[in-house]
């Protein structure tokens, strides 16, 4: 959706904005390199299981998201978010993390 949005420093979402259906998040906003912190608080997660590359290179990303329970895949979700300060509660659904936190300083 936000793939590769170099320049994207900030992202509101509204009320309308449906996830309760999604089913994979996968480099939702990969490459975002501006954003710095992302409130997802009004997205539903409970039916997404993939995560995967998510927040890749998202590099000035400080906060991460809340991960809900149903999350299975997180292979490099937050990859190269070399700033990342707070990483996120992940839940036990979890069975793949393969380099999910990969080149965080």
């Amino acid at each position: 959706m936000f793939f590769g949005c170099s320049s994207l420093t900030e992202v509101r979402f509204g009320e309308r904005f449906g996830t309760a259906n999604v089913t994979t998040m996968q480099a939702m906003f990969r490459g975002c390199s501006l954003l710095t912190n992302l409130d997802l608080s009004k997205f539903e997660f409970s039916n997404n299981t993939l995560l995967s590359y998510t927040f890749y290179d998202c590099s000035n990303l400080v906060n991460a998201p809340v991960i809900s329970n149903s999350v299975i895949n997180m292979t490099s979700t937050f990859g190269n978010c070399v700033n990342l300060v707070n990483a996120p509660v992940i839940g036990n659904s979890v069975t793949n993390m393969d380099s999910t936190f990969w080149n965080c300083q």
